[in-house]
């Protein structure tokens, strides 16, 4: 198994770099498709567009996915994982995990930064007007002001927890349902 990732910013990177050292296994950015064979079974990584995780369509009709992770600037909610599953098509028997990168538009160029630049001005308004800020509203703030990084192995727990316990094996336990990927 390999991880294949795209990252706008360098946020999915470092996570998919986190990925990789723990478990001791090969990440290509998705720019390098060519190097991993088709049919290979990958974890895959992307940054979030509109809702989408970025590059997951066209990886899933060459590869099998055995997780996804989308990596974006808001904290997780529930509804959030819901919605992307959704939106993305990914399977319901697929694993799917997000987790909060960070965000920070002087690394944006083009199109994306322009995009961004007015999505932040709504965040930023959005968060401000709350009465009481929770840390999460705070870093989001600091996002969208001056730029700043989730990225943490706390954040990254539960797909690290994942992986432990299936990459290995190439097993895969999703809600008491055990898929040995080798038969």
């Amino acid at each position: 198994m390999v991880i294949v990732y795209t990252s706008n910013s360098g946020y999915t990177k470092q996570y998919a770099e986190m990925l990789a050292k723990d478990q001791n296994i090969e990440m290509y950015d998705l720019k390098q498709l060519e190097k991993v064979p088709e049919g290979s079974e990958i974890i895959y990584m992307g940054w979030l567009m509109a809702g989408n995780i970025v590059g997951y369509k066209d990886v899933a009709e060459k590869y099998k996915v055995r997780a996804v992770v989308g990596v974006g600037m808001s904290p997780w909610t529930e509804a959030l994982e819901y919605q992307l599953r959704d939106k993305t098509g990914v399977s319901n028997v697929t694993p799917l995990f997000y987790v909060q990168g960070g965000f920070d538009i002087k690394k944006l160029k083009g199109t994306n930064k322009l995009i961004m630049k007015a999505m932040s001005k709504k965040i930023l308004h959005d968060v401000q007007k709350k009465a009481s800020k929770t840390p999460d509203d705070e870093l989001l703030i600091k996002m969208c002001t001056e730029g700043a990084s989730a990225v943490s192995e706390d954040n990254f727990r539960n797909v690290l927890l994942w992986a432990k316990e299936n990459v290995a094996n190439n097993v895969v336990k999703r809600d008491q349902v055990i898929v040995d990927w080798n038969n």
